[in-house]
């Protein structure tokens, strides 16, 4: 049982200090996603501290910070600088003239406006952030939908957005995640996994769009699945054995 198996995991990394996703997967014969949300429920309580693959004791009174929790735009921006950047390459070198192209919410997609200034495009977006670069470009067609405002994202989600989504239809999509564990693509706020679910479900090529630190994470919404997309794009410092299990799903760019 859960609370058992919480007990346990406690138990053991009392003892070891730390323990590793894998070996508690293969203790307690559940799945390593199993073992990851028993560490968030933990962490969540302030009893242990997450690491990559693993987790580890607390060695003071404070309690680590929640991981159902979503940081603001701005401070979004001021993270992972180079990473963002290379990645934002990566989305423009895969837009061609004359396409017609949607581009999501987040801060490395919103980098990609001033990647693709000379191509002529037509682009939707439910962006505001994006949406105010791309405005001056007059080679664009653009069109901006509209909805419920999420200032954390810079977005426009909910009913009003979702119907305006279900009539159109593109040829690319480039979506960005907050985190994904195997299969299973996920982000903080359900309306906006819909939204994103539903220019995914219309578009003919799907690209998700994830840093190395939102692989193996898990986060609050599940709303699409890896293996029902195209490609991966993501950054050069992701560990090659990481790259090698998602590989098994979609292609990495």
């Amino acid at each position: 049982m859960k609370n058992k198996r919480q007990d346990l995991i406690l138990k053991q990394i009392e003892k070891n200090k730390m323990v590793t996703v894998q070996d508690l997967s293969e203790t307690y014969k559940v799945s390593e996603m199993t073992v990851r949300r028993d560490l968030i429920e933990l962490e969540k309580q302030g009893l242990i501290k997450r690491l990559h693959g693993g987790a580890s004791k607390i060695t003071n009174n404070r309690k680590s910070e929640l991981v159902y929790s979503e940081l603001s735009h701005d401070h979004k921006m001021s993270m992972n600088i180079e990473l963002k950047h290379e990645i934002a390459r990566k989305i423009a070198a895969q837009i061609e003239n004359d396409e017609l192209i949607f581009l999501g919410a987040g801060t490395t997609i919103e980098l990609v406006s001033e990647l693709i200034e000379e191509k002529t495009l037509k682009v939707i977006t439910n962006s505001l952030a994006l949406f105010m670069k791309l405005k001056a470009q007059k080679n664009k067609g653009l069109i901006l939908i509209g909805g419920t405002f999420r200032e954390r994202t810079s977005s426009f989600v909910g009913t009003l957005a979702n119907e305006s989504l279900e009539n159109l239809r593109v040829h690319k999509a480039f979506i960005g995640v907050n985190a994904i564990d195997d299969d299973v693509i996920m982000n903080y706020n359900e309306e906006e996994g819909i939204t994103q679910q539903k220019i995914l479900n219309n578009a003919t090529i799907k690209y998700i769009v994830a840093d190395n630190t939102k692989l193996d994470q898990v986060d609050f919404y599940h709303f699409y699945n890896l293996s029902d997309c195209d490609y991966l794009i993501t950054d050069s410092q992701t560990d090659q054995n990481v790259l090698k299990r998602y590989e098994k799903n979609i292609k990495v760019l």
